[in-house]
């Protein structure tokens, strides 16, 4: 390929009306061409003849306007499908080019593990290519086969392939600026600032040297998004609120990636009060982009457990328990896990799930700090001050000489707890003084719960684990009374069972400190 020859080439031939010409040319050469003179390559493909039109220029044309490559009679699979069977093994160029614009279908499609398998049948071929060819192609691939890693959740081979694609000459400094910003949002995601900020200044100077085309949106969200999760870990809400406008200002289309803007935004409303603007923004996203959620992925898996936080604050604490029990392990952050035990009244359950000698391998830091903040907030609720402070000091320690950059982890546990840990905790003076200023908590609006004293004393056996025959034992009252007043504490708690009260009764602060909520001793005690 001599890149100085294929737009001259193209556009005479367009003009020519020289068609047969024309589809080989979009068919080797249409990535090139979308970077360099878009509008060409647009033209070419609204005067190509039907019979003329093969699979790859549909999924061509349907990168530049989407939602035009298909028709009554040719559904996206398979479009996908016919441009699979195509891909020539016997012509490098080709089959690279072609399965660049399948990639680019499929992972339109929500179709993220297909996507993945044909990527990395790409990566030989792709580098059989000749200089030219390859400066255009191959950092492409390398960035295809990174964001693919990165929606697995596979942080560490999405840097990898993201480096490569850094590191590969190309004719387009799009690529390395696209590059670094991608680099900076895994950093961002796994809480490592001063690394972000690095790729992040990498990645502004390279902009620089970027030029327009159709998805120079898409390109730029990546380290938009960082900017803005790094703005909100700091609570710096001018800044946060400066890069989110700037990804809403030059939004052209929503891609897989979309989930990663709503996951910083639930974050923020967490603490901003905007939650159900968020919400409905998230179900509009669900609503009208159905296929990126087909497949667990990480982007989405953040969305949904911060759509649960969001429900948890706006007091609709059973709806989001249950959507947290039906989520599965598999789809939410063991961190965030933790935190929304927490503030589901599920306190041991989130000491259990938070301690540092259950985390998996490769947890990241930003996992580890709030994974010992949630453990600091569930120690003190279950009254074991030395072990929350021991957490606490563990947490501001990870922080190391930044703990300005982390005031949003800091800023979700319970403020009470915190300010009452702090006294033991000096080094979190700082911090305490920061979240004073960026992150004022309105009072929580609990319903007022009155038991009498015996039902404190029932509430308390119900925690305990005991039946109501033991409860009325201890007592020395009959069975019935005991129901009696059990029935009462569900009511007054807006309780159907056991488990909603003892969660309600543990968020509310009616649980002694250091209540240790046991299973029932029998069927009847969970009634």
């Amino acid at each position: 390929m001599n890149p100085d020859r294929i737009v001259p080439e193209l556009h005479h031939a367009v003009v020519e009306a020289d068609h047969g010409t024309v589809a080989a040319k979009v068919e080797r050469h249409w990535s090139y061409v979308l970077r360099t003179d878009y509008p060409l390559l647009g033209r070419a493909l609204a005067r190509l003849p039907q019979e003329h039109v093969r699979p790859i220029h549909r999924l061509v044309r349907g990168l530049l306007q989407p939602g035009t490559w298909t028709s009554p009679v040719h559904s996206p699979d398979e479009v996908i499908e016919a441009a699979r069977e195509t891909l020539p093994e016997a012509d490098p160029q080709l089959q690279v080019s072609t399965g660049i614009a399948v990639l680019h279908a499929l992972r339109r499609r929500g179709r993220l593990t297909d996507a993945g398998e044909l990527a990395q049948q790409l990566v030989e071929p792709a580098g059989a290519l000749p200089g030219a060819d390859a400066e255009s192609q191959i950092a492409t691939l390398y960035l295809q086969l990174g964001s693919l890693l990165l929606l697995r959740g596979d942080l560490h081979g999405a840097e990898g392939w993201f480096e490569a694609a850094y590191r590969q000459p190309s004719v387009f400094a799009n690529h390395a600026a696209d590059a670094a910003g991608r680099l900076a949002l895994v950093s961002a995601l796994r809480g490592e600032t001063a690394r972000a900020e690095a790729w992040l200044e990498r990645a502004a100077t390279l902009d620089a040297q970027a030029a327009h085309w159709p998805l120079r949106s898409v390109e730029r969200l990546p380290q938009l998004c960082a900017r803005a999760m790094l703005a909100l870990d700091r609570l710096d809400w001018s800044a946060f609120h400066l890069y989110d406008d700037q990804i809403e200002a030059e939004r052209l289309e929503l891609d897989e990636h979309w989930a990663f803007v709503l996951h910083h935004r639930a974050l923020a409303a967490v603490l901003r009060g905007n939650q159900r603007t968020v919400m409905e923004q998230i179900d509009h996203h669900r609503r009208h982009h159905p296929q990126y959620f087909q497949e667990p992925n990480l982007a989405t898996m953040l969305v949904e457990t911060a759509e649960i936080a969001l429900l948890m604050t706006l007091e609709r604490h059973r709806e989001a328990l249950a959507r947290l029990d039906a989520s599965g392990r598999g789809r939410a952050h063991q961190a965030s896990v933790a935190h929304l035990l927490l503030a589901g009244g599920r306190v041991q359950r989130a000491a259990e799930v938070s301690d540092p000698r259950h985390w998996p391998p490769g947890t990241t830091r930003r996992q580890q700090l709030l994974m010992l903040i949630a453990h600091a907030g569930a120690q003190y609720r279950l009254g074991r001050t030395s072990a929350a402070v021991a957490a606490l000091r563990q947490a501001v320690n990870l922080t190391g000489h930044r703990s300005d950059s982390h005031l949003f982890a800091f800023a979700v546990m319970d403020r009470y707890a915190l300010v009452t840990l702090a006294d033991q905790v000096p080094e979190l003076a700082p911090v305490l003084t920061a979240l004073q200023e960026r992150a004022q908590l309105p009072a929580l609006d609990f319903p007022e719960v009155r038991l009498t004293p015996r039902e404190t004393v029932v509430l308390q056996y119900l925690a305990g684990g005991l039946d109501i025959a033991r409860i009325s034992e201890a007592l020395y009252v009959s069975p019935s009374t005991v129901k009696n007043q059990r029935k009462s504490i569900y009511r007054k708690l807006g309780a159907a069972n056991r488990q909603q009260a003892l969660e309600t009764a543990s968020r509310l602060g009616l649980l002694p400190p250091g209540t240790v909520v046991a299973s029932p001793s029998s069927p009847d005690s969970g009634g």
